[in-house]
């Protein structure tokens, strides 16, 4: 099912569902080309700024429906946007069982907006973006009846908001990404077109069949080499699905064998768990023993020997559960947005300075860049956003320490950039 929802009103189209992402520039020029690249078939750029720093946000469409030639289409969060308070959030019922939730902060857009599904899916994304926010904002909420709470407002007339004639302004209206150009080259096709066949018909005709054929045959041969060229991040997990297999395997480890005590976790890309144990107490038969007891007998521990022999070292295969591919976001993404991420949540973020190998792989080359994540929030908080449930992002190494009273977990992966 398509994430867009299309409503027509006063001959109208107005979309819901828009993916929106923040880039911190001034201009516009360089949007429209990220927009081509995402493959969307409309774009629109409006104003906003995270924290101190002012920037765009980059709403694009590729799914559009097949109205009239010549239809418009405006973005129905940036319709509504004067309707809501400047800082809220709404869910709205549309039709066919599916809800469309929009926010407002500091009285613009906020990313996490436009987001279309069911109740169930709404909700969560609602809740999501609530443990994202700063507590010390204080939101209004405007929910429909079967969703209302006490401090609840009602939801504004749709209907009406659109019957108005500042819905439709220019700025709400999205604008195709080829549309012009695409106007002028065939216009300069037809003259050079009609130009040729007016003064070369019989030899223009033979050379271009030639040039038809000779194309063909390139094209064939660049599509067989690129079935066989996989993506650069193929060969390593994705970071949601690696996260999520980590921490379940975590969960299950037993704190305490043999009075040794449980002090770190990593997961490899190889898909392998590594445990550190820390003796309290006890000694090694004793917890070599008990080991195989958890574990199997073809589990064998290695000692700091020669040492103290005080820190015991086990490797275990994990076992993922992977993602199905059609709910994983095949959007491009980009640094920027893993650093606004990161400052929204007061997260520790490093990257590796070396992050300038790039892949070429047509059509677009890719630049690999590393990065580090150290925060004592549980990562189920983290993946939940959507950014990390994306194609272009793979998990290298998750980490957990025990730091006595608190756990903190080091995230760490690259980021495929287009």
């Amino acid at each position: 099912m398509s994430q867009y929802e299309y409503l027509s009103v006063r001959g109208r189209i107005y979309v819901a569902g828009i993916h929106w992402q923040y880039f911190p520039v001034s201009g516009i020029r360089g949007l429209r080309l990220r927009a081509k690249a995402s493959h969307a078939s409309h774009w629109i750029a409006i104003h906003s700024h995270s924290g101190t720093q002012s920037g765009k946000l980059l709403g694009t469409l590729n799914d559009v429906q097949p109205y009239p030639k010549g239809q418009r289409y405006y973005s129905l969060a940036l319709a509504l946007l004067p309707a809501l308070s400047v800082n809220s959030y709404a869910i709205f019922p549309l039709d066919n069982s599916r809800y469309w939730f929009m926010a407002v902060q500091n009285g613009m857009l906020s990313v996490f907006s436009d987001v279309t599904g069911t109740m169930d899916a709404i909700v969560q994304h609602r809740d999501n973006f609530l443990r994202l926010i700063p507590h010390e904002q204080e939101l209004i909420s405007y929910l429909p009846d079967s969703l209302a709470t006490e401090n609840s407002l009602p939801l504004p007339d749709i209907q009406a908001l659109l019957e108005h004639k500042d819905s439709s302004v220019r700025r709400n209206q999205l604008k195709r990404v080829n549309g012009h150009a695409t106007l002028r080259w065939l216009g300069g096709g037809i003259v050079l077109a009609a130009f040729f066949i007016s003064s070369y018909r019989i030899w223009q005709n033979q050379r271009e069949s030639q040039r038809i054929e000779e194309a063909q045959i390139a094209l064939l041969a660049r599509q067989r080499t690129h079935a066989t060229q996989p993506q650069p991040w193929q060969s390593l997990p994705p970071f949601k699905e690696r996260v999520s297999a980590c921490l379940l395997a975590w969960r299950k480890l037993p704190v305490f064998i043999a009075q040794w005590q449980l002090s770190e976790v990593s997961c490899q890309a190889d898909s392998s768990l590594h445990m550190t144990y820390v003796m309290q107490s006890g000694s090694v038969d004793a917890f070599s023993e008990r080991l195989r007891h958890y574990f199997g007998s073809n589990v064998q521990p290695q000692f700091n020997i020669p040492g103290p022999a005080n820190i015991a070292y086990v490797t275990l295969p994990l076992v993922s559960n992977p993602v199905t591919k059609n709910n994983v976001d095949q959007h491009p993404i980009n640094v920027e947005q893993l650093v606004s991420f990161a400052q929204s949540l007061k997260l520790a973020l490093n990257i590796a300075s070396d992050s300038s190998m790039v892949t070429t792989l047509p059509p677009h080359p890719v630049k690999e860049i590393g990065f580090t994540l150290v925060t004592q929030l549980s990562p189920e908080q983290i993946i939940h956003y959507p950014l990390f449930n994306n194609t272009h992002l793979r998990a290298t190494q998750i980490q957990v320490k025990n730091k006595g009273f608190r756990l903190e977990y080091t995230l760490s992966g690259i980021l495929y950039e287009n």
